[in-house]
């Protein structure tokens, strides 16, 4: 494996704390991605990974309490409140 310069490696680190991605910076710098996640680990960036995806809808606590009950006080689909957020256009329409 080639050795990485330093000069390289530092500029892997600046991206990576400006919020890059690991493509934009492989494409960027010419660098293996595996390369860029490596140093990305050895650097302690790790945290900086955004969570994907949309919030949950329920809550565990909520989550928790509809199984406890066995589902009778929270079906989705007849409760008043989420039959106004569905009218509301905030989440599909049929």
């Amino acid at each position: 494996m080639k050795q990485l310069s330093k000069n390289k490696k530092d500029s892997v680190i600046s991206l990576l704390e400006k919020g890059s991605s690991l493509r934009q910076i492989e494409k960027e710098l010419k660098v293996g991605k595996s390369t860029v996640s490596r140093i990305r680990k050895e650097a302690g960036l790790n945290n900086s990974l955004a969570n994907g995806g949309r919030p949950n809808i329920l809550s565990r606590t909520d989550r928790h309490y509809c199984w406890k009950s066995n589902l009778s006080r929270c079906n989705l689909n007849k409760t008043e409140e989420n039959s106004a957020i569905l009218n509301n256009g905030s989440f599909y329409t049929s």
